[in-house]
């Protein structure tokens, strides 16, 4: 999304500070606008975060983060409160550390963004399966994401079994009922003979 995992590790930072976030905004998570934007360590999770923003947008109009501060009203102030708790460090690990401390504290409020909200094209038989997702993926405090992809890949799959399964019992149930309605003919036939 915005080739965060294609950096090395190795490689040096472009810049020693980023007080804003890189890639684009819309995708950005949390700990990106709060001056950890440029922290190698931390950028598999917000690809994460990322992740869950196209997830929800597969299936409504709007953009994950214009869902986020709609549900949440108070966001940026939420965004305001960690860039200040963080502030204070000069350090890129001591942000770190801030970050940590600040979280739980700053967060309580914040409510998770569900991707059956109103307009949703979701198919509500999977909905419980990729709000667990979407939850995981876009959790505010990048230590409450998902480590690895393969819980993930669970899911989707149980999700998309779960649609294959309902394809297959909707054609099953249409055939039994084009029997019955065939049979009923049959039976009114012979009945007006």
């Amino acid at each position: 999304i915005d080739l965060g995992t294609s950096a090395l590790y190795s490689s040096q930072e472009l810049s020693p500070s980023y007080d804003r976030p890189v890639g684009a905004p819309a995708y950005s998570a949390p700990e990106a606008f709060c001056h950890l934007a440029g922290h190698r360590g931390l950028a598999p999770y917000t690809d994460k975060y990322a992740l869950g923003c196209l997830l929800f947008e597969l299936f409504n109009h709007d953009l994950f983060a214009k869902a986020v501060r709609d549900r949440n009203p108070h966001y940026e102030v939420f965004l305001a409160a960690m860039v200040i708790a963080i502030g204070g460090a000069t350090e890129l690990e001591s942000k770190v550390g801030e970050w940590k401390r600040a979280i739980k504290k700053f967060s309580a409020g914040l409510a998770p963004v569900l991707i059956d909200a109103p307009g949703s094209s979701v198919p509500p038989g999977i909905a419980p399966l990729l709000n667990s997702v979407l939850e995981a993926l876009t959790h505010v405090d990048f230590q409450r994401r998902p480590r690895s992809l393969d819980w993930v890949r669970q899911y989707l799959w149980s999700a998309i079994r779960c649609l294959q399964n309902e394809k297959m019992y909707n054609e099953r149930l249409a055939q039994a009922r084009k029997k019955r309605a065939e049979r009923e003919r049959c039976i009114q036939v012979k009945d007006e003979a």
